[in-house]
């Protein structure tokens, strides 16, 4: 008995898979201008993730659960102003950059579809 032949593996496109390969460049960009504003200036990156997190999940996985994740980002922000780690300024900066890291994210993301 013969073993049935596997099926040949399929090839990707070359730009797919630049595409693919480099489309968390827009998270490590990010991360790494988080690092740059808070060796000088303290920024919540625990706001910015949130704040990413929203955006990705908003764009990429379920558009209806905007509204829910929106307070996530202010209940972080709110709870790292309460606590004394950052100031409101501090956290609005981070919700910024979180917001433009997860819309980079999310048009790279998209590119690939």
């Amino acid at each position: 008995m013969t073993s049935p032949a596997a099926p040949a593996p399929a090839r990707a496109r070359p730009a797919a898979l630049v595409a693919e390969v480099f489309a968390p460049a827009p998270l490590v960009l990010g991360l790494l201008v988080l690092l740059a504003v808070t060796l000088r200036w303290k920024v919540s990156a625990h706001v910015a993730m949130a704040a990413c997190w929203a955006v990705g999940l908003g764009a990429l996985a379920a558009p209806w659960a905007v509204p829910l994740a929106a307070p996530v980002p202010v209940l972080v922000a709110l709870s790292r102003v309460r606590t004394g780690d950052h100031t409101p300024a501090q956290t609005v900066v981070g919700a910024l950059i979180g917001v433009l890291i997860g819309l980079a994210y999310t048009a790279a993301v998209a590119s690939l579809r």
